[in-house]
């Protein structure tokens, strides 16, 4: 996933108790495109990216707000895509008619593209946040 760098606070950051614990919320805009690609290799020798791509994200992150050794610790513990749009499919290295047809795909299938940022967003995110 590439982008994440570009994420900046959108709003207020929201501080409240739930079930009498502190925890903190925060709205995230993209402020460029967010990218998720994976490898892929044919069997024949062919290989390359396919890539997917979202130009708008908005998102809210909620951290668990603890106490460790007297020192305050936040921990993340839920990503929640708000808004996602203008979402698009991209195939390099399998030449010129194979990357316009799934370009032409994903157009077509948008909804299915945006289900698959929905799932994949929060978990990934949420990943890389706990190696912070």
């Amino acid at each position: 996933m590439t982008g994440l760098s570009n994420l900046a606070r959108y709003g207020t950051v929201k501080a409240y108790c739930k079930e009498g614990k502190p925890h903190v919320s925060v709205n995230l805009l993209a402020r460029s495109p967010l990218k998720m690609s994976v490898p892929w290799k044919y069997c024949g020798g062919k290989s390359g990216v396919v890539s997917t791509q979202a130009n708008v994200i908005k998102l809210c992150i909620g951290f668990d707000v603890d106490e460790i050794d007297g020192k305050v610790a936040i921990r993340p513990t839920r990503v929640s895509p708000k808004w996602i749009e203008s979402v698009d499919v991209k195939l390099d290295g399998a030449g010129d008619v194979m990357k316009k047809a799934t370009s032409i795909v994903g157009k077509l299938l948008t909804p299915f593209v945006k289900d698959f940022w929905i799932e994949n967003l929060p978990w990934r995110m949420q990943k890389m946040l706990a190696g912070i």
